[in-house]
């Protein structure tokens, strides 16, 4: 009896110290474990950041070489459309080879051998003149399409990726506003952590999908109306290159093609050396006068991209009359888009990767050439890179490469259906930095 007394005195007297004891080891074991929650809910966060910045970097990855590839499927369908404005503007040249074999010989009206004969030199002349001419007008818009197409979809590119990263900042920002939990919360949600992560995961996967819609269900339709019928606008100035501009690429190449080949006649005999420096003086000369600031150079920029004064024109040809009068009503798009795209035009980048395509476009022809020209005369005799052809011959033969540039396979269903030419380009590695340059640039 007297030991359970002094035990129940002991506790007691101690009984404070054992209370403040067992006290402060529950708040310690209590903070510990919201600590601990704390810091694996910090770290969960972090390692759902760095996954969603993964993400978001495959996702601008993919897109970047999505953006790459629309830009080659664009060129594919623009192709066939400028092969037939080609030929209605005084190019057809496979009409004009088909003339020339199928002339009479003799008519009625003339048996003169010397007028038939003279008749038929103006004929070969003609097409040595056009087919060459025809063979750099197509180089150059061809590039210049690359270079346009390039640029537009890069930016408008970048513009949905900005559009969609504000959406989910936006998205983010709401989240973060409702998730200040009280300790309570914490606590209760301490216990119940595997359903907290699986409620985050939701919560984010919600987020993105929200995001990449690129608008919310509340943002005005109309608003969203008018910056796609922008977008459609900016993509339609092509058409001033493929109805105009081109024209100064043949009205050039007449210029330099007559100074280069006048002297030389049909059946005159030329090596593919002393041909390939006849066309790259020509190449050199048209550059001159497109990429070498001077007091008589021409500005690419009115070459690839209408003026002011022209920008109505081209939207009435490219819009129907309802989308016409949205774009009147707000085009701060359309003009902040061609603002950015005119700089990168008229930058010296642009320049360089311009004369990298004709350069290309260049090496592309003469290696065609060449290639067509020894499988012509492998019939007849064992000949070389070193031997001589008449003129006629390459005149020929670069008809037949004009058609190849302009080749339509865009019926195909396989997903490289673009011809050899424009391939070519496609790979050119320069033309993939620019593009880089102008995707990841966020600071317009």
């Amino acid at each position: 009896m007297a030991n359970i007394n002094n035990r129940r005195s002991l506790l007691q007297r101690h009984r404070w110290k054992l209370l403040i004891s067992l006290f402060s080891v529950t708040a310690l074991c209590a903070t510990g474990s919201i600590v601990m929650f704390l810091v694996k809910r910090w770290l969960y966060r972090q390692q759902l950041r760095i996954s969603e910045d993964h993400f978001i970097r495959e996702q601008m990855r993919r897109r970047f070489i999505q953006t790459q590839e629309d830009s080659l499927r664009t060129l594919c369908q623009l192709i066939p459309v400028f092969a037939i404005v080609l030929n209605k503007d005084e190019l057809n040249i496979d009409e004009l080879f088909n003339e020339l074999k199928n002339k009479k010989r003799v008519t009625e009206e003339s048996t003169n051998e010397e007028n038939i004969e003279k008749s038929k030199a103006e004929l070969w002349n003609e097409l040595k003149s056009n087919s060459i001419v025809k063979i750099i007008t197509i180089t150059y818009t061809v590039s210049t399409f690359f270079l346009l197409t390039r640029l537009q979809l890069n930016m408008l590119a970048r513009r949905e990726y900005l559009e969609s990263a504000v959406n989910m900042n936006v998205e983010k920002k709401k989240n973060d506003s409702k998730g200040q939990y009280s300790i309570m919360v914490l606590i209760s949600r301490f216990w119940n952590n595997s359903n907290n992560q699986d409620n985050i995961i939701n919560s984010t996967n919600e987020n993105t999908i929200t995001s990449s819609t690129g608008y919310s269900m509340e943002s005005n339709n109309n608003s969203n109306k008018i910056a796609y019928i922008n977008e459609q606008g900016y993509l339609s100035l092509s058409w001033w290159l493929l109805n105009n501009g081109y024209k100064t690429f043949k009205r050039l190449a007449h210029k330099y093609v007559a100074k280069e080949f006048e002297t030389i006649n049909p059946r005159d005999q030329l090596t593919l050396e002393e041909f390939s420096n006849h066309l790259s003086n020509v190449f050199q000369a048209i550059n001159k006068d497109i990429l070498i600031s001077k007091e008589d150079s021409i500005n690419i920029r009115d070459v690839i991209l209408p003026s002011d004064n022209d920008l109505f024109t081209v939207l009435q040809q490219t819009l129907d009359q309802n989308e016409l009068e949205l774009l009147q009503e707000d085009d701060t798009v359309l003009r902040r888009l061609m603002h950015e795209l005119t700089q990168c035009v008229q930058s010296s980048a642009s320049n360089i990767v311009l004369e990298n395509l004709v350069n290309e476009s260049y090496q592309y022809i003469m290696n065609h050439i060449e290639e067509k020209v020894i499988a012509k005369n492998q019939k007849t005799s064992n000949v070389s890179a070193e031997s001589s052809f008449q003129m006629a011959l390459f005149a020929i033969v670069s008809k037949d490469t004009c058609r190849d540039m302009l080749a339509d396979n865009t019926s195909n269903n396989s997903s490289d259906a673009s011809n050899e030419y424009l391939q070519c380009l496609d790979r050119l590695e320069a033309l993939d930095d620019l593009s880089s340059s102008v995707y990841s640039n966020f600071n317009v």
